[in-house]
């Protein structure tokens, strides 16, 4: 399925038909400074109670490693992730300032609520500062 990396804050919607979730990232307002990730979100069902979350980063630092993690609700409600993304959940710069991860989770994708994915520095700046976030949209 191909995916628009896009600047504006927004949500992208899956082709007609699809089942899954999709956001667009931004920079949260609380912003490190110089960051400015760019990438998207898809959260689709993958088998009897499993979810599959991929998420493209594109604009990264050189060499910089980032984290991810799933939550409910809006972006900035970052209290605790709604499920761990260990091993998994890691964004490298592999070159060309784009990295991507995916995971699985044990849990059916939902059908409504309010989801968002943020992006976390693991180097640099302020230590595992949020600098991306994307809000999913339910098809």
């Amino acid at each position: 399925m191909p995916l628009i990396l896009t600047a504006a804050f927004g949500l992208t919607q899956l082709a007609a038909g699809s089942l899954g979730w999709t956001g667009t990232m931004a920079a949260p307002a609380t912003n490190p400074g110089h960051y400015a990730i760019q990438g998207t979100v898809d959260m689709e069902p993958f088998g009897p109670q499993q979810t599959h979350v991929q998420v493209k980063i594109a604009n990264t630092l050189p060499g910089e490693e980032y984290s991810w993690s799933l939550h409910r609700g809006a972006c900035g409600a970052d209290d605790k992730a709604l499920a761990a993304t260990t091993g998994s959940g890691t964004l490298v710069e592999g070159g060309g300032g784009t990295a991507q991860s995916a995971a699985m989770f044990g849990f059916s994708l939902p059908a409504e609520g309010r989801f968002h994915v943020s992006v976390r520095a693991n180097n640099g700046a302020t230590p595992r500062a949020v600098v991306a976030c994307a809000e999913l949209r339910a098809p």
